[in-house]
Parts: structure tokens; C-alpha cells; sequence
């Protein structure tokens, strides 16, 4: 149910986005739409935001109203998507100019300007600009540029620095979750689930770093993963080598250890389908961890044979 209403809401909005442009910039929605359909795979928008793997910024609103309420109230829910997804397309064209992607996103810079604007007025029916819910706007709209700037600039990442800044790179998500709270009045739960989200951030962006070691090593990005990888493996041996030793195995329990940690803190939050979503991700972690290990079997004897570090040329 709540997967097939955020689809709803999710095409609802990207639609509504794509007409609200299309009033006053014909030719900027067109062009607008074809970045954000780029985005997925699919070439379909809606579908970027629903991926299995996707950090779930757009259902995390949907279970926090039903957990403090009982209810979902559809519309206000759809304004929260809104918002979420104008201001996700804000934040993502900056990240894509600062890694020096593609020169599309340059030239459609300005239009960031649009989408925080869209991002940010969508609250202002239900908020009064004195109300406490903009103090914690103010915060996460800050914190997200820093952090932003602050993990471009890293190339030494520890546990605590990637705690603090690298797996807080979705620190925005958190509008809509005190946005819920705020219009329940329930405001005083909001450290919780703050928590909860912080720790949820740091263990998909730890699996991020997992899953795209190659591509981080290739382009010289530096992660948590790759950095610990330098501090662990030995004097005479190569990132790969540590890697193919206990690189992987330590990832990947690293990553199993920290999900039993949001269980607890999801029985406490009484939400059963972020449990539920939670232990969706335990099973498809586990079938990754066989799929990753069966590749490292067939690869290992090659690697090793030849001793040559992946960061001089790519082994496959």
C-alpha cells in the first residue's frame, strides 16, 4: 500500500513540477524533463524515487504520520512529495556541477533557483513563518551545503568524519519528517526519528561505498570504505589485496551490524513498515553479499596471479 501510494504521489508531483514550469518557461520544462527523466535508468522520473535500493525519502514521511497518528492524510502527504522531490533536483544538479559531471548541468544551473523555491513555499500553507518547524529548516537547509562542500573537499574520511559529514548527505530529507511532527504537534518526537534517520543515512551511503568501490578507486573518490582500506590493509599489500582478504567480509559485516542497530531503534519508533522495510533491505543485503563473494571467487585467483593493484588498471 504505501509503495504503490508513494508511485502515486511520486508521478503526481514530477508531473505537477513539469506543468508549474511549463507556465512561465515552456521551453525550460522540456528541457527540465528531460534531465529528470535521464536520471533513471528507465528514463521514467517517478521510477528514480522508487528504486528498491533508493534511500526511502519519500516513504519515511508516509510511516511517520501513521505512526503518530493512526492516518495518512493523502494531500498533505502530496505536498510533502512536492517539496521533497523540487528540492532533491535542487541538491542534486549542485552535486552533479561540483563532481564535474555533465555540461547539461551547467547549463541548467539557474534552474536551481526554481526548484528550492518550490522546495521551500510549498510549506508555507501550513506553517507560519514564526512556527518552530522553520527553525529546523533553517538547519537542514544549511547543513546540506555544508556538508556538501565539506565531503567534496574530503580525501581523508574516518569513521567519525563520515559519520559527522559523508552519510549526511540526505540531511535535507529531514524537512518533511518535522513537517509531519510539526502539523501533529508531536514535535517533542522528533529526536528519535532524527536519529533513526541520521544512522539510516550513514548505512546507505556505507552501502553506496560497498557496491561502487571500483568507480570510487577508478575516478580517485575518496569513501569510508576505500579510506579504512588504506589505514587496514598491510605494508606490502595492495587496496585489492586487503579487498580480497577482509575488505568485503569486514564491509559487508560492518553493514549487517548496523542494520541490527535500526531495528532496535525502529521497534522503538512502533512503526511496523519501516520494520518491515528494514528487514526488505536485510534480504536483499544478503543476496547481494552471495553475489558479490561468488564474483570475488572467480576473480581472486586472477588478481593474485598477476599481483596487480586496481588502482594501476582495471582487472576486468
Amino acid at each position: 500500500m504505501d509503495s504503490t501510494l508513494s508511485m502515486r504521489l511520486t508521478t503526481a508531483a514530477i508531473d505537477q513540477l513539469i506543468a508549474d514550469l511549463r507556465q512561465f518557461a515552456p521551453m525550460l520544462a522540456d528541457r527540465a524533463a528531460t534531465w529528470m527523466n535521464g536520471l533513471s535508468r528507465a528514463g521514467r522520473a517517478a521510477d528514480y524515487f522508487q528504486h528498491p535500493l533508493a534511500f526511502p525519502m519519500l516513504l519515511l514521511p508516509l510511516w511517520v504520520e501513521e505512526a503518530v497518528s493512526g492516518q495518512i492524510n493523502a494531500d498533505f502527504q502530496a505536498a510533502l512529495v512536492y517539496s521533497s522531490v523540487s528540492g532533491y533536483y535542487f541538491i542534486r544538479m549542485i552535486d552533479n556541477v561540483m563532481d564535474e559531471a555533465s555540461p547539461v548541468e551547467r547549463s541548467l544551473l539557474p534552474m536551481t533557483g526554481v526548484f528550492h523555491a518550490q522546495a521551500t513555499t510549498t510549506y508555507h500553507q501550513y506553517f507560519e513563518h514564526t512556527h518552530a518547524f522553520w527553525t529546523h529548516f533553517a538547519r537542514w537547509n544549511t547543513q546540506s551545503a555544508a556538508f556538501a562542500i565539506e565531503d567534496s573537499s574530503s580525501d581523508d574520511i574516518d569513521l567519525t568524519s563520515f559519520q559527522q559529514i559523508a552519510g549526511k548527505k540526505v540531511v535535507a530529507g529531514k524537512i518533511p519528517i518535522a513537517a509531519v511532527l510539526a502539523r501533529h504537534d508531536q514535535l517533542d518526537r522528533l529526536p528519535a526519528w532524527e536519529a533513526f534517520y541520521d544512522d539510516l543515512g550513514c548505512w546507505h551511503q556505507f552501502l553506496n561505498d560497498v557496491l561502487s568501490w571500483k568507480k570510487d578507486l577508478q575516478h580517485q573518490t575518496a569513501s569510508y570504505f576505500l579510506c579504512e582500506g588504506e589505514r587496514r590493509k598491510r605494508a606490502d599489500e595492495s587496496l585489492f589485496g586487503w579487498l580480497l582478504r577482509e575488505g568485503f567480509a569486514w564491509g559487508l559485516a560492518t553493514l549487517e551490524h548496523w542494520l541490527d542497530n535500526l531495528h532496535a531503534q525502529a521497534a522503538l519508533l512502533e512503526s511496523p513498515p519501516l520494520s518491515e522495510y528494514l528487514r526488505s533491505r536485510g534480504d536483499l543485503l544478503a543476496a547481494q553479499r552471495t553475489e558479490m563473494f561468488a564474483s570475488l571467487a572467480a576473480l581472486s585467483p586472477l588478481i593474485r596471479a598477476q599481483n596487480t593493484p586496481l588502482a594501476e588498471g582495471d582487472p576486468t
